[in-house]
Parts: structure tokens; sequence; C-alpha cells
């Protein structure tokens, strides 16, 4: 007869978790001869042990994966450190099995609302005007600048589903933000190490990056202004010293970041968010003077060859050497021909990704739109042009709910709150850089939009906690009353 003391079932001594780690004992033992294989294979087997962990930890927690992601596809390190592995790919491939995964066993619900459904809508559209192109030439360019676009969109899908709490979502913001700490640090230090680029009679600071988003100057400076808004509204929301003097420090190096770019957009996107702080600013006509110093201070500060690139935006009917006044004339006529594009397709445009082909093909100038307008209605039409007003309408509409929902139930500001307050600005930041640059498919407006759709089911979840019972929040103050489905685990 057994002691009750020592009677112990066998489902306690195996479980499922033991399993994976005696698979994993396994795999390690079955790995380790490849150690002694010549560089690089001998790499093999911690990669194949990382890759492991990574899929088992996935699995265990959906956000796991997505965080992994989201750390690749913000910090961009394909573009820094290139391989031929499409490592990118294969992340993206595994968070979305695991995510079919978890949706097929019930632990995950598809959530969907009117600015998803928005975000949908505008991929639909760049899909269709994929076609426009065949009649021109070749549509191979405009597919495969689709595929790249249907990425982010991914992207999107994947951070609504599974970023379903304020902790995780603000995990992502701190990611984001510290991806612009990691760009305007490394574009400084190369840049003062002496590797820039030479162009319009300035040195203009570039990424360390060969090609892609971190490699061109305008692009470094829009990514770094899109950052600044979450460094100011998070300030206002951490009151730990350290934290806020981490932040003030962010700041200030992505505004000189954006100074040794050389890039006019970046820099009147960034006087554009001074004023954006003073008209926001409860006392706004002292504020707003203050904004104008801050700018003056800010000109004040540059070196010369920065403050002559400025100016050269009043001289740009003028002529000069240095092709800076060209340069700020091309904005123009992007419009321009984007309009003509526009009147060849007005259905569905030219094609996305291959404004400067058609251009090319008319005109026999291969110049991009340098501009959103011009981009837009060249590239999508009349059918991307609608879509895109509805997204951005219903943007706005969902931003201003929310803003509205913490006044009229008196919330005190928290984390979200101060989110929603820098995406507002930070929306209004991708319309005055799309005054000198073609960001359509930029990826912060979609990215951005599944910040402001995670937060709107998180309200509409806290309006509903706060009833009783047979009350259910209005959907037309939240625009989404749904209870979130998806499990923390």
């Amino acid at each position: 007869m057994a002691r009750p003391g020592l009677h112990i079932e066998t489902s306690q001594l195996i479980k499922p978790s033991h399993l994976w780690y005696l698979a994993l004992m396994a795999v390690s033992v079955l790995l380790a001869p490849i150690l002694l294989m010549p560089s690089p294979y001998n790499i093999l087997p911690f990669v194949a042990l990382g890759g492991g962990l990574f899929v088992f930890a996935a699995f265990r927690q959906p956000f796991v994966g997505l965080f992994v992601y989201l750390f690749i596809f913000f910090f961009r390190p394909y573009e820094m450190f290139p391989v031929p592995v499409p490592y990118e790919k294969i992340v993206a491939i595994v968070v979305l099995i695991i995510l079919a995964f978890h949706l097929v066993v019930g632990r995950v619900k598809v959530r969907f609302d009117r600015l998803d459904w928005t975000v949908v809508g505008f991929v639909a559209a760049a899909a269709a005007s994929v076609i426009s192109f065949t009649d021109m030439g070749d549509n191979t360019q405009s597919f495969f600048a689709f595929f790249e676009f249907f990425k982010i969109f991914l992207v999107f899908f994947f951070t609504v589903q599974i970023a379903n709490s304020k902790s995780k979502l603000e995990a992502i913001v701190w990611l984001f933000v510290l991806s612009n700490l990691y760009l305007a640090a490394t574009t400084t230090v190369n840049y003062h190490l002496g590797n820039f680029r030479y162009s319009m009679g300035i040195a203009r600071a570039r990424g360390f990056a060969d090609d892609g988003l971190f490699s061109h100057p305008n692009s470094i400076a829009s990514s770094v202004v899109l950052g600044l808004p979450f460094l100011y509204y998070m300030f206002l929301h951490y009151r730990n010293l350290v934290v806020r003097g981490l932040l003030v420090g962010l700041a200030l190096l992505g505004v000189w970041t954006v100074i040794i770019t050389g890039s006019r957009g970046g820099m009147m996107a960034l006087f554009a968010f001074i004023v954006i702080i003073g008209w926001r600013s409860r006392y706004r006509g002292l504020a707003l003077g203050a904004s104008l110093i801050g700018i003056l201070l800010v000109i004040a500060v540059m070196p010369e060859q920065y403050q002559d690139r400025l100016f050269s935006l009043a001289n740009m009917f003028g002529e000069d050497t240095s092709g800076a006044a060209e340069s700020a004339r091309g904005r123009l006529e992007g419009i321009v021909v984007g309009l003509r594009l526009f009147l060849m397709r007005p259905l569905t445009g030219v094609g996305i990704g291959v404004f400067g082909r058609a251009h090319y093909i008319v005109d026999g100038i291969p110049t991009d739109a340098h501009s959103l307008i011009g981009q837009l209605v060249g590239e999508l039409g009349l059918v991307g042009l609608v879509a895109f007003i509805w997204f951005v309408t219903v943007k706005v509409r969902y931003m201003k709910s929310l803003i509205d929902e913490y006044h009229s139930r008196r919330w005190s500001p928290d984390i979200l709150y101060r989110i929603t307050q820098a995406l507002q600005a930070a929306l209004i930041l991708l319309f005055v850089q799309g005054f000198s640059g073609h960001n359509l498919f930029r990826y912060n407006w979609y990215i951005f939009a599944g910040f402001v759709s995670i937060m709107t089911f998180i309200a509409a979840d806290r309006i509903a906690q706060e009833q009783p019972a047979p009350d259910t929040p209005d959907p037309e103050n939240i625009h989404a009353s749904k209870q979130s489905n998806v499990s923390d685990g």
C-alpha cells in the first residue's frame, strides 16, 4: 500500500511543455556536430536553436511573434546588414501561421471595424491599379510595388489582431520610438565620420544602408520627424525623470538629424510640429509666440549650408547653380504631371509604383511625383482618391471620438490619450510632408491607423465594463462597441 504523501499521478510528471523541452534538447544534440563545420555553416545550430525558441514562444504567446516581426519591420536590419536569407519574410510567414492556428482553435477572433475596412478598401484600390499599366508596357513593376505595399497591410492586420491591450500597444509604440533613436543615432554618427552625400551644394547626412528607407536623406528626415510627436506626448505622460531625460535627449538628437539631412520637407514638417504644440496649448497666443521663437532658434543653430538650403524655397522660381530651385519646382510639376496621368487613366490611374515610368513614356522624363496629390491621382485614379479620402476621414473621426470620450467621461489622460494626441499630430505631418514627397505608401499612414483601431477597441471595452450589464457602448460615440475576444495568452 503506497503512502499517501508519495502518490503522484503520471499526468503531474509529464506535461506538454516537458515534451517541448525534450524535443529542443534532442535537436540541440543532433545539431552539435555542425559546429565543427567551416564558417558560416558553423552558426547554423545557433540559428536553428534561436528559430526554435522563437516559434515555441510565439505559439505560446502570439505577441512575442508580433513583437519580433515589428522589431525587424521598424529597425530594418536587412538594409544595414544585408544577408541572402529573407528572414523578414520567414518571420512574417511564421506569425501568419501562428495567428491562423489561434483563429482556428478559437483563442483569437478576427476584429474588424469601419477603420479597418477603409484600409482594406484602399489596398483593393491599389490592387485594381496594377492592371492599368498593361497597355502602356509591362506591369511587372506595378505588381512588385503592390506586393511591397501588401506587406504593410499584413503588418497592420497582425498588429490589430494581436496587440489587444494597453500594455502591448505601449510596448509597440516604444519599439517604434527606439527605432527612430537608432535611425537618428546611426545617421548622425555616419555624418560626423564623414560619410555623407554631397548633393545640391550641401553635405547631406545619410544612413549606413546603401539602399532602402534608411538610406536617402529625405526618407530619414521624414521618419525622424514622425517620431517627434510621440516623444513629446510621452514626455507629458511619464513622470519618471530618467525617462523624461531620455525623451528630451531623443528629441534633440532627432532635430539635429533632420537639420543635417538637408531635407527641406523634413525641416518644414519639423516647424509644423512646433506650431502644432503651440496651437494645442491652453495659452495659445503665448505658446504660438514661443513656437515662433523655437523655430527661429532651430534656424539659428543650423550650419550656414543648411540655412541656405532652407531659404532656397523662397527662390524656387529663380536660377541657382546647386539645383535646389529646380528641385523645389519639381514638386509643383509633380502635381501637374499627376493630373495629366489622371486624365489619361481617370478610373484606376496608371498603376501603383510606376509614376516615373509612365512619366517617361509620356514626356521622356523619368521623374517621380515628389507630391502626395500627384502620386495619388496619377497612380490610383478616382478609385484610389475616393478610397484614400474615406480612409483619412474615418481615421480622423476615430481619433476625435477617442479624445471626446476621455473628456466626456472625465477619464484622466493616460498613455492611450497621449498616443492619440501624437497620432493626430503625426497625421498632419504626413500631409505636410506630402507637399514635397510622394509618401502615399509610407507605412506610417497605415500602421498608425492600426494603433487607432486598437485604442478604439480598448476604449469600447472600458466603456462596457463601466456601464451596467444590460447597457452597451454607443457605437456613434466610439465607432466600435465590440468587446475584445483575444486572450492575452
